[in-house]
């Protein structure tokens, strides 16, 4: 292994030679020869930095940038080299008016810049009730392009009889960035290392990571102790894609059916039997199986990032994506101060932290929709340090992958890089150093544990963790 000498070695050395060759001359700070230490000991640490980084892009797990693009030129096919950044896989608004036909390939655009389409014509005869309801894609590309249901998109060219803005009414999800140098690299060194051929697991397992936004691929065999017998192959796809180093969307959100395709393209030997896709023929291609661990953690805020109001609790109805009806509206809340609703469904408890837009009698409006409608929720106080403390964990649990299930039918492969383990000390590894957090205790579970993959995240004064 090389050893690198840094800038202030390189000066060290020079003034060693110049004293061994010229013992009567001063080396001292601000001496000629101190001086000229200095610029030849920059210039010398300028042409080593480059010859380094040469010699790091000569080698696929020290290279970055063009030179990991340059491996996987010459190490993989076309379809498997750097995923180039994806637009909308789909989703559909609704525009209100007059009852007006809408040509193909309209484009809208967002306060953000991003661009939109639909790609077929809307009729007249498609409106009902003052509104219509039609599929647009995005024109742009990169994770820019997703949008929340609620959100608006402008008729770049306005159309008379109908209102300038139309409204999300799914999700528009599925972009993603381009693949990042770290999943790009993690892929070209599973790829050398487990090299595909004649249909082994590691064919199966090149092929379906980077399509679909299928980040970590697990693949079962027949002869598996959770396969599905012999003569089937089981892929369990485990996304989104990554855009630098954190995940993009719901974790669960790889398309099975473009690893499905590419899969019986590529991979699939002609013998194999063939179903409805994505298939539980003689190829399978499906999400990890769902499993459910708590983890409690007390944090105790540092002055000065304890919640914005006194902390009252009180049970919630949620009529509509907007207004939160209170039992008793606490009194110190007022515009402008965070929320957090800890809103349980079935057994799952999602964290929806939200900006005050106003308050009237029991009832308070939020600046944004909630992505979960159950009744009988409950309202607790959010402290600024809490966004900070939820984000520090999920990046912790992001690199988890789901654990063995009862009963037992996905067992992902335990690997250095992605592990099933949940460390105690890695929580407070994550949490304990942060500027809004005094200490912390964790209450639940006791030992290490081996979860799913990590989902959800609440409170500021207890924080729990749901995997699913």
């Amino acid at each position: 292994m090389i050893t690198w000498p840094t800038k202030e070695n390189l000066v060290q050395r020079y003034l060693a030679w110049h004293r061994y060759f010229f013992p009567n001359t001063s080396t001292a700070e601000r001496s000629d020869a101190w001086l000229e230490a200095q610029g030849v000991g920059g210039v010398a640490g300028l042409v080593l930095a480059r010859v380094r980084a040469v010699y790091n892009d000569m080698f696929p797990d020290t290279a970055t940038g063009d030179a990991i693009d340059r491996h996987m030129f010459v190490c993989m096919p076309a379809s498997k080299r750097r995923q180039a950044a994806s637009g909308t896989t789909g989703g559909d608004v609704t525009a209100t008016g007059v009852a007006t036909a809408i040509p193909a390939n309209t484009e809208f655009v967002h306060a953000d810049g991003t661009r939109y389409r639909n790609a077929t014509a809307v009729g007249v005869a498609e409106w009902a009730g003052g509104s219509v309801t039609f599929d647009v894609t995005s024109i742009d590309t990169g994770v820019g392009c997703n949008k929340a249901s609620g959100d608006t998109l402008t008729f770049i060219s306005p159309i008379a009889g109908i209102d300038d803005e139309v409204t999300v009414n799914t999700d528009l999800s599925g972009a993603r960035d381009r693949e990042s140098d770290d999943e790009a690299q993690a892929r070209l060194l599973d790829w050398l290392r487990y090299p595909p051929g004649g249909g082994n697991w590691a064919h199966y397992k090149a092929y379906a990571e980077g399509v679909g936004s299928c980040v970590i691929a697990f693949i079962y065999e027949g002869n598996d102790s959770v396969g599905r017998g012999l003569g089937t192959v089981d892929v369990v796809c485990l996304g989104p894609g990554r855009s630098e180093d954190a995940y993009v969307g719901a974790r669960f959100s790889a398309d099975q059916n473009l690893v499905w395709d590419e899969l019986t393209e590529e991979v699939r030997p002609c013998t194999a039997d063939l179903d409805t896709r994505p298939s539980l023929g003689g190829l399978g291609v499906s999400d990890p199986v769902a499993q459910a661990e708590n983890v409690q953690i007390v944090v105790t805020p540092v002055t000065g990032y304890g919640p914005d109001f006194v902390p009252t609790y009180a049970t919630v109805g949620m009529p509509d994506a907007y207004t939160v009806n209170l039992v008793a509206l606490p009194a110190a809340i007022s515009q402008g101060d965070r929320v957090l609703l800890n809103v349980q469904a079935g057994g799952i408890y999602y964290p929806e932290v939200r900006e005050v837009a106003s308050t009237g009698v029991n009832f308070i409006t939020v600046t944004e929709p909630f992505s979960a409608t159950t009744p009988g929720a409950t309202l607790y106080p959010a402290g600024p340090g809490t966004l900070t403390q939820v984000e520090a964990i999920l990046d912790l649990f992001d690199t988890l992958t789901p654990g063995d299930t009862t009963p037992a039918t996905r067992k992902p492969v335990i690997s250095s890089d992605h592990p099933t383990d949940l460390l105690l000390a890695d929580i407070f590894d994550a949490v304990q150093g942060l500027a809004s957090v005094q200490n912390m205790t964790i209450t639940t579970p006791v030992a290490d544990v081996t979860p799913g993959a990590a989902k959800q995240l609440i409170r500021n004064g207890l924080i729990v963790v749901t995997y699913i």
